[in-house]
């Protein structure tokens, strides 16, 4: 608890003292959390701050701050059934986005991925429900 609070402190006093770029440093903060967390075994705590980290760290185009993300992901989880969950509900999110009517790169801001990356979820439902467009790809879970 006394390392999440001096996290905390520190990056409040180097933001105040214009030392750093508030949300660089805030995915930095958010992936020392998840370490922190982890080393606690507190996981979904571990988690959720590797996820705020990876957001913000996408975001900022931030390619360190992304791998220690990730990286912190992947030792969080237990099993490969956990990361199927968790690339399963970008797809469910991205699917979403779509039957709302909005772009990909309106889709894409909105997930903190590149749009590349919403192309190939969008590649990838088309295929798992074989359609070839959107409108098919709403008419056909609109069926089920």
């Amino acid at each position: 608890k006394e390392k999440v609070e001096k996290l905390i402190y520190l990056y409040k006093k180097s933001v105040k003292q214009g030392k750093t770029d508030e949300s660089v440093y805030k995915a930095k903060c958010f992936n020392s959390l998840g370490v922190t967390y982890r080393k606690l075994n507190l996981e979904k705590e571990a988690f959720e701050n590797y996820l705020q980290g990876l957001k913000l760290s996408k975001q900022f185009n931030n390619v360190r701050g992304v791998s220690i993300a990730l990286n912190g992901i992947g030792n969080v989880f237990l099993n490969t059934e956990q990361y199927e969950d968790l690339y399963l509900n970008q797809y469910d999110k991205a699917y979403s986005h779509i039957s709302n009517g909005l772009n990909n790169e309106e889709i894409s801001q909105k997930m903190f991925v590149s749009k590349n990356t919403i192309k190939t979820h969008i590649t990838d439902i088309y295929s798992k429900l074989n359609v070839k467009s959107r409108v098919q790809a709403i008419q056909k879970t609109n069926k089920k």
